[in-house]
């Protein structure tokens, strides 16, 4: 299991290197980071019957929540900021584990051109957030079990 950190930071980087080189990249924000992290639990539940991360997600209006990731940037709008070597350090290794970087370089490659307005909706759609609506926990067995029918499935 990653720490969740790592995780935002693997994200941050990636989302940094993609802003500089290609001008239509757009800057990682708060929800998208959390809603695709929400795609990387659930792709690893799916694959691996494991979870990524231990956070517990909760709903919201626009998606997923991870309570310590929305207070690590206090609410900020956009969470790429200024990347400093502790953060390439933890890009490297969640790169490095095969599992967590399987993970989150499979959903970046689908997911991370998608507007966070589109992840938003894509979730709001979904069992997990369905049967969680209202702030409750997603559960991780629903998220899984959801992920392994309906998204891994279809590709």
């Amino acid at each position: 299991m990653m720490d969740v950190n790592k995780l935002v930071d693997w994200f941050r980087v990636t989302n940094f290197v993609d802003v500089h080189q290609n001008r239509a990249a757009e800057n990682l924000t708060l929800v998208k980071l959390m809603n695709l992290l929400y795609f990387a639990q659930g792709v690893n539940l799916a694959e691996t019957g494991r979870p990524l991360f231990d956070e517990q997600m909760v709903t919201w209006k626009y998606g997923a929540l991870i309570k310590s990731v929305y207070t690590r940037f206090d609410g900020r709008n956009y969470v790429a900021g200024k990347i400093r070597e502790h953060d390439r350090n933890n890009y490297h290794e969640v790169e490095k584990d095969p599992e967590a970087g399987e993970a989150v370089n499979s959903v970046n490659q689908a997911y991370g051109g998608t507007s966070a307005s589109d992840l938003m909706t894509i979730i709001r759609m979904q069992k997990p957030w369905l049967d969680a609506n209202g702030g409750q926990i997603i559960d991780q067995r629903v998220l899984g079990r959801y992920f392994a029918e309906h998204v891994m499935a279809h590709g």
